[in-house]
């Protein structure tokens, strides 16, 4: 964490900044690290190891007493049950179940599920009379303990209508009554956050509690940093990613919302959810525009790119050119909405000449809103891969228009190639969502003799 640090903020209690400058956007994690907690989402259960969140293998271990949470090794199983699980497991299918009982939806049944692992996972000597002192103390440094980071997240009002910090105390320690369950659950409810799959889906599979980050990293609706999720030897990391070249001394920030969304929009989630009006330059600057306003200058895509060379890899190719500035929430969300709405019906039905345009006019657009580098648009380059793949094969070997269609899927495979490395780094996530598209053009371009077999 060398790389940043906290400072005192104008608008808010402080601000992360850099402490030297980054050149080279996703070149590494900023505040990596394991998650707080993670629950996953119904859909994912029996998919997902409960512990390290990794797709399960082909020999999954079931926890015997709780038949509730699947692991994909003994080592996940051992490490969960050291946390949390020897608490839980035996009064989990009965929160389950009281968590089913009552009107509420799955985002605030996570929130229950999330709560639980949080206060018998940090808080076991916590009791009423030393949680003010407790809730006084700022985390000041980045490398505070994850309890006293945690305790340290500014408390915001829980939703009257909660029924969380009732329902849980008869299934959970005794000392872990009502109000200590509505202050730990005050400082995460707004800023817990969702974990997406890192493949072209890009569908949400878990909820997390982010302790560090959301103690030290504030929203913008132009962000420098993205949330980003990676495995290794030690299990689920997760840190931050810059979006772009930052200098010495400038604000590392995310975004709490899509940052296409229009201003009117984004300024009513903001103060509606996170209580707070958003200062970014972007929301300061700039009104929404009538829907008669004409689009932004077009980024430009090649239409005749290169083939690669016989020993060529998807590796950088040039950046597409990018017009200064930022233009999120000055295309009205609706037009974006039927545009990829139409992308994706031609995609899905296979047509593929309107696919191509479509994702083109898709591809610029985000590129506009979300900047070159974001998981949208490297999951988006990498349907137009294979868009253009498609439409080289139906074409005669050889075809001129084919090779060029080949070229093309060569050129947005070497693009998705990058940006992803920069959003997910260069571990097996990045090459697991790469390697169908690249698969398929190396075939093809192995069969008509471009690059050896």
């Amino acid at each position: 964490m060398d790389a940043i640090k906290l400072v005192d903020s104008s608008h808010a209690r402080s601000k992360c900044i850099t402490s030297r400058s980054l050149p080279n956007p996703g070149a590494s994690l900023l505040i990596a690290g394991p998650p707080t907690v993670t629950v996953l989402l119904d859909s994912f259960k029996r998919v997902r190891c409960d512990e390290c969140l990794q797709v399960l293998g082909t020999r999954p271990i079931e926890c015997r007493m709780c038949r509730e949470d699947v692991y994909c090794d003994s080592s996940c199983q051992q490490k969960a049950w050291l946390n949390h699980h020897k608490i839980l497991c035996k009064v989990l299918p009965r929160i389950r179940h009281a968590l089913l009982s009552v009107q509420m939806n799955e985002s605030e049944r996570t929130d229950g599920l999330l709560l639980c692992k949080l206060a018998v996972q940090y808080f076991s000597n916590i009791n009423e009379a030393s949680l003010p002192n407790l809730t006084k103390a700022h985390a000041s440094s980045l490398s505070s303990s994850p309890s006293e980071t945690f305790l340290s997240l500014l408390s915001t009002p829980t939703p009257s209508s909660s029924l969380l910090p009732e329902l849980l105390p008869p299934f959970l320690p005794s000392h872990l009554t009502p109000d200590i369950l509505s202050s730990l659950l005050s400082r995460f409810q707004r800023n817990n956050h969702v974990l997406s799959t890192p493949d072209m889906k890009l569908e949400p599979f878990a909820h997390a509690v982010l302790a560090p980050i959301s103690r030290a990293v504030n929203h913008s609706c132009a962000p420098s940093a993205a949330v980003s999720c990676s495995w290794g030897a030690d299990g689920l990391i997760v840190g931050l990613r810059t979006l772009r070249a930052l200098k010495e001394g400038e604000e590392v920030t995310i975004s709490y919302l899509d940052p296409l969304t229009s201003l009117k929009t984004r300024r009513e989630t903001l103060k509606t959810i996170y209580y707070f009006d958003c200062v970014c330059s972007l929301c300061c600057s700039s009104a929404d525009p009538p829907a008669s306003s004409p689009l932004p200058p077009p980024v430009v895509i090649p239409s005749n790119p290169a083939l690669p060379r016989a020993s060529a890899k998807p590796t950088a190719y040039p950046d597409i050119p990018r017009p200064e500035g930022q233009f999120i929430g000055r295309i009205p969300e609706k037009e974006i909405a039927n545009l990829t709405k139409r992308f994706e019906d031609a995609h899905h039905e296979g047509r593929w000449s309107e696919a191509e345009k479509l994702g083109e006019a898709v591809l610029k657009v985000y590129w506009l809103g979300y900047g070159p580098f974001w998981p949208l648009i490297g999951t988006h380059l990498l349907s137009q891969a294979s868009i253009s793949l498609n439409l080289s094969i139906l074409l005669p070997v050889r075809d001129p228009t084919g090779l060029r269609h080949l070229a093309r899927a060569y050129m947005f495979l070497s693009w998705a190639n990058v940006v992803l490395g920069v959003c997910w780094g260069e571990g097996s996530e990045r090459q697991a969502a790469i390697e169908p598209v690249k698969s398929a053009l190396w075939g093809e371009l192995k069969e008509i003799g471009i690059i050896p077999p």
